[in-house]
């Protein structure tokens, strides 16, 4: 018999508690100063997305696109929102090397933000040295 050898390290959980007023001043910090990275921590905040998976959104979206779900078999655009309960899905659908990324959950409010910046192109360095200058 072959031994393959395991993880020697446990993997766990680590909560990392948020005080929502300092969500909430960051925020309105991000509105009234840098609209694009406003939109950036909505995505981050609202859908749990990672950073790389919200710049990737903003630069390739396309709410009309056709796309097929692998392994359901529907098809539906990319962009689905549902107004009377105030958000929208949209499919990201990263997969392979990355980590994964199949949908997007955002109010309608972002939307908006969205659809003025699609297609910018962010770099994520510039984001990170941002928000550490500001003390987010």
């Amino acid at each position: 018999m072959e031994v393959v050898l395991s993880r020697s390290y446990k993997l766990d959980v680590r909560s990392y508690p948020i005080n929502l007023e300092d969500v909430t001043e960051t925020l309105k910090y991000l509105e009234e100063n840098h609209e694009l990275y406003c939109l950036i921590y909505r995505l981050m905040l609202e859908g749990g997305l990672r950073l790389s998976h919200a710049l990737l959104l903003i630069e390739s979206f396309s709410p009309g696109e056709l796309v097929e779900i692998p392994g359901v078999g529907l098809e539906t655009t990319r962009l689905v929102c549902f107004y009377d309960r105030g958000f929208c899905r949209y499919y990201v659908g990263v997969r392979g090397s990355q980590k994964p990324c199949e949908w997007a959950y955002f109010s309608t409010e972002t939307l908006k933000l969205l659809e003025e910046h699609a297609g910018e192109s962010v770099d994520r360095n510039s984001v990170r040295k941002y928000a550490r200058g500001m003390g987010f």
